[in-house]
């Protein structure tokens, strides 16, 4: 009987010891797998979102805490209309758009991203055209509120063309824009990456100008809600840590990250790496030289009627978790 109660109390002592240890699996299992703070980021759908993609595909942001969930949109503008109206927490846009969305809504620069090559953005133009002035009467593509609209009102001014003298043909993306191009229906718009070699081929078609001839070269930034960086300064210290990590595989790996492009975005491989190898410097900073882009920028548009709200940019900044986990990288 002795020996029955012994072996039974071994039995259930082992059968406990187990159910402890596989709950306590359990547990570490599950605390693993919800560690990664939820982030909506919403990206564009070109090159210039390449640093989030190739974050989350290399494993970078799960590395550092961050389960993120992308969202594909046309242009920057778009993003930052998705983070205004609560759909996603970040963002990503040039200067121009970032500025025309700052004034309207609870949004935060967290850093700039990039600083793309002033001659990546070229104008080309109907074989007719054959300096500024011949643009007058002529119809030209534009995305409305994208840096492109800042493009062609600085280019007008800067070579005294009134805008009453062209007609200025908004349109929805770069797709629709080549495509009028290519048939006729618009003599001129501005074109880059895979789309800039596609409009070069356009029977007729010649570049006329491009961002170093109105002395301008677009700043790409990281916009997050206010309300999101308020409440997750360590997420967004993460995020940037992952970001810091994609930059240079990207400079490394610039096939890998073509490949990625083609593979999420169908934008072709070939192309993408030559525009990442001479056009694209992905490198996190937010220095005063920012501060005062973005102003400079701010002036011009309110006073020539683009922007009307009235705004500090340093209200609109949010570099502290960049200054916190890259001393050298923040003003």
């Amino acid at each position: 009987m002795k020996k029955n109660v012994s072996i039974s109390t071994i039995f259930l002592s082992t059968i406990l010891i187990l159910a402890i240890f596989l709950a306590g699996c359990s547990q570490s299992t599950s605390g693993k797998e919800s560690k990664g703070q939820k982030v909506s980021i919403a990206l564009d759908s070109g090159v210039f979102s390449l640093p989030f993609r190739v974050a989350g595909d290399q494993g970078f942001l799960k590395k550092h805490g961050v389960d993120a969930e992308f969202s594909t949109y046309s242009f920057g503008i778009d993003t930052l209309n998705t983070v205004i109206s609560n759909q996603a927490d970040i963002g990503i846009a040039m200067d121009y758009a970032a500025l025309t969305r700052l004034g309207k809504g609870d949004l935060k620069i967290i850093t700039r991203f990039t600083i793309p090559s002033p001659s990546r953005l070229k104008l080309i133009v109907k074989d007719e055209i054959n300096k500024p002035e011949d643009l007058k009467g002529k119809r030209l593509g534009v995305q409305r509120g994208t840096v492109n609209e800042y493009v062609w009102a600085r280019y007008l001014d800067k070579f005294n063309i009134d805008k009453s003298d062209v007609t200025l043909e908004p349109l929805t993306s770069t797709a629709e824009i080549y495509a009028a191009f290519e048939k006729g229906e618009i003599d001129g718009a501005w074109f880059d990456g895979s789309f800039l070699a596609k409009a070069t081929e356009v029977k007729g078609s010649k570049v006329l100008n491009d961002l170093n001839d109105i002395n301008f070269a677009m700043r790409g930034y990281v916009v997050a809600s206010g309300d999101f960086a308020q409440k997750n300064p360590e997420t967004v210290k993460n995020i940037i840590k992952a970001l810091n990590e994609a930059n240079p595989y990207i400079k490394k790996h610039p096939d890998q990250a073509a490949n990625l492009a083609f593979k999420e975005l169908k934008l072709p491989a070939d192309k993408v790496q030559e525009e990442l190898k001479k056009d694209w410097d992905f490198n996190l900073a937010f220095t005063q030289e920012d501060v005062q882009h973005l102003q400079e920028i701010l002036d011009w548009t309110q006073k020539n009627g683009l922007i009307k709200e009235q705004f500090d940019i340093e209200d609109k900044t949010e570099v502290e978790p960049l200054k916190e986990v890259y001393p050298d990288k923040a003003k």
